[in-house]
């Protein structure tokens, strides 16, 4: 299998270069901040961890890094198997390994991850507002703050080296 998240976010990219004015005019080109800032992690099974609903992967990787501070949270895609990378959020440890509780259950022979980690202050300050228990990366209430430079690099993101 092929790792197709970075071919999808090329295209995307390119889709939203390519756009009539005024589709996407009020929004940052996510696809392209994510190729310029992202990784790729390496999935590791993780049977000790709690189940988690799926569906769920901010809240619950945003609560479990907050919990266990040697986890740092991140968010991007992920690819199961042949399907199409989704946007995802997970953790991963010190290693780079990504730990993946709300896919836990889903059995694939490979998995992508590409995104961005977190540091977890950032996560602590962004799930201390009301009503942001969701994407980050697409907490569009204070015009993209990662994207568009309100948080700085520096500040956000984690330094992991894999």
């Amino acid at each position: 299998m092929k790792n197709q998240i970075r071919p999808l976010l090329s295209e995307l990219s390119r889709a939203r270069m390519t756009a009539p004015p005024g589709i996407w005019s009020n929004s940052p080109d996510l696809a392209g901040w994510l190729l310029e800032h992202g990784q790729e992690f390496i999935f590791s099974p993780h049977k000790d961890l709690k189940k988690t609903r799926v569906g769920h992967c901010y809240q619950d990787s945003q609560e479990l890094a907050l919990k266990n501070p040697h986890l740092t949270y991140c968010e991007g895609y992920v690819q199961l198997g042949f399907e199409i990378p989704v946007p995802h959020a997970w953790c991963v440890n010190g290693k780079c390994q990504v730990v993946d509780v709300s896919l836990r259950s889903i059995q694939t022979p490979e998995r992508f991850y590409f995104g961005v980690p977190i540091n977890n202050d950032v996560v602590g300050r962004f799930k201390a507002h009301p009503g942001t228990n969701l994407s980050i990366l697409f907490w569009n209430e204070s015009n993209w703050p990662l994207q568009n430079g309100t948080i700085p690099e520096l500040y956000w993101r984690k330094a992991i080296s894999c």
